[in-house]
């Protein structure tokens, strides 16, 4: 956080000095092109884009892959209702169920939703807790569609040893309040596909930045303003490598947490470490055997070092969120989705001192 308040506070004192700074976020270099290649570096996908918030990324992400009024999008309802930003752009939201075991969209389930206005599929990780990406990406190359990764609240966890959602053809990172990673406001869209990164561009970022990397006669005034603060951008610089350090020590004690939990008879293992699964630990939510006991498990917990609060989980599906019906409800397929609804039922939210 030094570091951090060191770049911003250089920054403007360089301002109220009357030296007009150099328009980085405009024209996509400095402490942008920084960030954007720390991502890239710790992805390992090739084109990066910072934007102001994780939903801006995702409606510019939208308006590049040419969502639109007829086109359908898939997802399960497990998720912030801000995921479904594309509804605004006039397409229709189909449900799909989730898997039990990481509450993210679940491939088969997308497979027997898919129809042929489908455009895209949007695997929303709610808790951290990384999607099957690469089975979800077979999913949507057999039937020609593209696959988005909602990971607003998963940076830094990881699938089968590598970053969460990096077999998408789009993934999608936010940077607010309660992210691992937090610049105040930000997001980010990640990607392997040169095209796309082009219109992602045309859509969201300056004509300035167009200009220097689609050249003179490639460039959109109309354009969203969909880039990333030039002090967000700093902050990110200054505390990205420590940031990271910082999720892993958290993960490991999650992972401890997880070990002890696995060991009583109260809730229903978590499957992570056999399945290659390394959550963000967003949330830790995991799933009563039977009915709730939350005075024992708070007991054998203490027994074994730790010190818990729990609390009831209390998300429902957006198909069951009236102000998401009243605002879409002509655009939404309401088919309900029972692996999710027993999930929800049975699931907690537990939080360590």
């Amino acid at each position: 956080m030094k570091a951090a308040l060191e770049a911003v506070t250089a920054y403007l004192r360089a301002s109220l000095r009357g030296r007009r700074p150099p328009p980085f976020h405009l024209v996509g270099t400095g402490a942008v092109a920084d960030l954007e290649e720390k991502l890239r570096s710790y992805t390992g996908m090739r084109y990066c884009v910072l934007t102001a918030s994780g939903t801006a990324a995702l409606l510019t992400l939208g308006l590049a892959l040419g969502i639109r009024r007829g086109t359908h999008f898939i997802m399960s309802p497990y998720a912030w209702a801000g995921s479904a930003v594309w509804l605004y752009l006039g397409a229709h939201c189909v449900f799909a169920d989730a898997e039990p075991e990481t509450l993210t969209l679940d491939p088969e389930a997308a497979r027997r939703a898919i129809t042929p206005r489908t455009r895209a599929l949007l695997a929303v990780e709610t808790d951290g807790v990384p999607a099957d990406d690469a089975a979800l990406r077979r999913t949507a190359e057999e039937h020609g569609l593209v696959l988005v990764v909602d990971g607003a609240r998963s940076f830094g966890a990881r699938r089968n040893g590598r970053p969460a959602g990096t077999k998408a053809h789009a993934l999608v990172l936010s940077f607010t309040w309660s992210k691992a990673l937090c610049l105040g406001e930000g997001g980010a869209i990640l990607t392997d596909d040169a095209d796309l990164y082009e219109r992602i561009l045309f859509y969201g970022q300056h004509p300035m930045r167009q200009k220097r990397e689609l050249g003179l006669q490639a460039f959109n005034d109309c354009v969203l303003n969909a880039r990333i603060h030039p002090l967000a951008a700093l902050w990110g610089r200054a505390v990205f490598d420590r940031t990271l350090i910082r999720i892993r020590r958290y993960q490991n004690r999650m992972f401890r947490l997880v070990e002890a939990l696995n060991r009583s008879d109260l809730t229903v293992p978590l499957p992570y470490r056999p399945g290659g699964i390394e959550p963000s630990f967003y949330r830790l939510c995991p799933a009563w055997r039977g009915e709730s006991r939350e005075a024992e498990l708070v007991e054998h917990l203490a027994r074994l070092g730790w010190h818990v609060q729990v609390r009831p989980l209390e998300d429902r599906p957006l198909y069951r969120n009236p102000v998401f019906r009243r605002l879409f409800r002509n655009r939404i397929d309401y088919r309900p989705c029972p692996v999710l609804e027993e999930e929800l039922g049975r699931r907690f939210v537990i939080f360590p001192h």
